[in-house]
């Protein structure tokens, strides 16, 4: 969707890859998550806060304190294969340094 308006309404072509932490969560930390899970059950498994629920501002600044916990955990994690990681420095790199992340706000 927010491709199809970018190129609508500007012209421009997004080119950058999407991690869905809904999905990449459970398939990271099966010990943390059975299955994919709400936006509120991610930030207390990593035990990080917002300022403001429900809001665009605060869930992406949540989201944006995800990654970077999941970064951090995924490479503190003794089983993780760097090199082929779904997060991966190269895997940021590839983007130009964007990267898009979200769990599901419910």
């Amino acid at each position: 969707m927010l491709e199809r308006t970018l190129e609508a309404h500007l012209g421009l072509a997004a080119d950058w890859l999407w991690i869905d932490l809904y999905f990449a969560l459970p398939a990271l930390f099966p010990e943390r998550f059975e299955r994919p899970t709400r936006l509120a059950d991610c930030m207390s498994s990593f035990g990080i806060e917002t300022f403001q629920r429900h809001h665009a501002l605060g869930d992406g600044w949540a989201i944006a304190q995800l990654f970077l916990a999941v970064q951090a955990a995924h490479w503190r994690s003794p089983r993780s294969a760097h090199a082929d990681s779904p997060i991966s420095n190269a895997a940021i790199a590839s983007t130009g340094g964007r990267s898009e992340t979200g769990c599901r706000s419910a």
